[in-house]
């Protein structure tokens, strides 16, 4: 029943193609089998493929994105056994109820409805969960070794948050007295499942422009696999984040997205519970107490990005913890307090559901795969369209993998175009690249060349003044169009979800940067920042570029 009500809700609300951010990356690597960002993720980038091949529903980018919706309801209802097994005294209908209650958190409904690697993570997560609970009992050995198989597959999917699970697994081991045998045959299976790895080196180099990287060596293997290739696109290593900066940040995001009448309830009913707890020592309670805290400690060390919808990805095993706790509390009050509990909760959720029907619905948004199509269609024949934003990126690569979107173009990423990986793909696609990107950028100002807006411009020295914004791209001593053209290039952003909106936002500062580097006419300007003040009034950037 859990699993049916939430495939048929977040199927309603799935994405129908490619997304902001990643989710056009996943689609794509996983179309040519190829390889997404560190660390990889080879485990999803092969279940996706085989949603693509057989799941006769929509385009590949919406059967991408459905592989999403199947893990999350799967995820929801290994999650209601898990609560059945930790709090038997509860009626199965108040466990279907806490079980479904994380399809209001907006940081798991985020993963539930695009193609990403945490709705699975959740799955094989909560699955972790439960079957540490079997091998703590010590009755039936055969749970060690599912234990280790399922946990290499977390390893394959997403090593860091696979490593989350590691004081579990064996705090369970060590209650349920494991034997030497069981640990042996655990660690052929964890061993079979890690193997999934291999994926890396075998198609280091296939997809020919679609993938990241070239993991072909054992280093560059290392450097996937460990993340170390990915970490300087996050955070300059001379930036630390203040932890009591990051403890703010995380706590109010929980309440923001955990909501303020279902987080007070449940805080209260914790509370009320907690004497009865260390009264009884219920261990159990413990360890679902650092399960709901220990993935926010873990993000105390790394930059909070609100904005991100993957913090929500590594939040939401401590979101459902957060769950579990309440059902625990509510277990041991309703003896006592049962229709007070009831119509506590009845309330909350509620109030949750009514805020959650705000929240951006992406079933209809396809503004990702509109403005890519537009930067597509100002390239000239036989051209080259060199992009600035790894979401642009990513979503060129997933219509270039499911449709064959002009072929006749090069395709480069700014941000990874010195890197030998990104130059050999992109040479491997389109051969005449190869020559020409080692007098990069010199040899790209050209008539046939368009540039996205966006970072990396500083990088062109005295060639950037030569771009000239003559649509959604730049071009080489091009001609400067007039505001209602750039009215209607823009109009690829009509009916854009927050992440769109956001994109917009961005690109309208960058025009007017790069409008003001060149001289451009007045007027030009004034219409991207009175578009920018529309769209984002509030952001602090806004008001600077107008001199509030």
């Amino acid at each position: 029943m859990v699993f049916a009500v939430a495939a048929t809700i977040l199927s309603m609300e799935c994405a129908p193609g490619s997304l902001w951010l990643d989710t056009g990356e996943f689609g794509a690597v996983s179309a040519r089998l190829s390889i997404s960002h560190p660390p990889g993720h080879p485990l999803h980038a092969l279940l996706t493929k085989a949603t693509q091949l057989f799941l006769p529903i929509g385009d590949l980018g919406f059967r991408s994105n459905l592989l999403s919706v199947v893990c999350v309801a799967g995820a929801l209802s290994v999650f209601y056994g898990l609560l059945r097994t930790l709090a038997p005294r509860n009626h199965p209908l108040v466990h279907a109820v806490f079980a479904l209650t994380p399809l209001l958190f907006t940081p798991v409904y985020e993963q539930e409805v695009r193609a990403e690697v945490y709705a699975l993570q959740l799955l094989l997560s909560v699955a972790l969960a439960l079957i540490s609970w079997r091998v703590s009992e010590g009755e039936d050995r055969r749970w060690l070794p599912l234990l280790a198989l399922v946990f290499g597959l977390a390893g394959c999917n997403h090593s860091f948050i696979g490593l989350y699970w590691i004081p579990f697994a064996l705090f369970a081991m060590w209650r349920g007295e494991s034997k030497r045998r069981e640990i042996m045959a655990a660690s052929v299976s964890g061993a079979f499942a890690l193997a999934l790895y291999a994926y890396l080196p075998l198609r280091a180099l296939s997809g020919g422009e679609v993938g990241w990287g070239s993991p072909d060596t054992y280093a560059r293997f290392i450097d996937t696999v460990t993340g170390r290739a990915w970490m300087h696109n996050l955070l300059p290593g001379d930036q630390a984040p203040g932890v009591i900066d990051s403890i703010s940040l995380l706590a109010g995001y929980v309440i923001q997205h955990y909501g303020v009448a279902l987080g007070v309830v449940s805080l209260c009913m914790i509370a009320f519970a907690v004497p009865a707890w260390v009264r009884e020592r219920r261990g159990v309670v413990l360890t679902v107490f650092i399960a709901a805290g220990l993935p926010f400690i873990l993000r105390l060390g790394n930059e909070v990005d609100l904005s991100n919808p993957d913090l929500g990805g590594y939040l939401a095993c401590g979101l459902l913890a957060m769950a579990g706790l309440t059902a625990l509390a509510y277990e041991d009050l309703s003896e006592r307090y049962s229709k007070v509990l009831i119509a506590l909760l009845v309330v909350s959720i509620s109030i949750q559901s009514a805020l959650a029907l705000h929240r951006v619905d992406p079933s209809g948004d396809r503004s990702s795969e509109r403005y890519v199509r537009a930067l597509l269609a100002e390239a000239p024949i036989d051209g080259v369209l060199i992009t600035s934003d790894y979401s642009t990126t990513f979503t060129a690569w997933a219509l270039r993998a499911f449709e064959g979107a002009r072929p006749d173009l090069g395709l480069l990423y700014r941000g990874q175009v010195h890197q030998e990986w990104h130059r050999k793909r992109a040479a491997s696609a389109l051969p005449r690249l190869g020559a020409r990107l080692k007098s990069y950028p010199a040899s790209f100002m050209a008539q046939d060349v368009r540039w996205e807006l966006g970072v990396k411009l500083d990088s062109l020295g005295a060639l950037r003044s030569r771009l000239v914004p003559v649509g959604l791209s730049l071009a080489a001593d091009g001609a400067l169009p007039s505001a209602d053209q750039y009215a209607a290039a823009f109009r690829v952003f009509e009916q854009a979800g927050f992440a769109g909106r956001r994109f917009r936002a961005l690109m309208h500062v960058h025009y007017v940067e790069q409008l003001r580097h060149i001289g451009a006419p007045a007027d030009l300007i004034d219409w991207h920042l009175r578009a920018l003040a529309q769209v984002a009034p509030d952001d602090p950037v806004t008001k600077t570029l107008l001199g509030r």
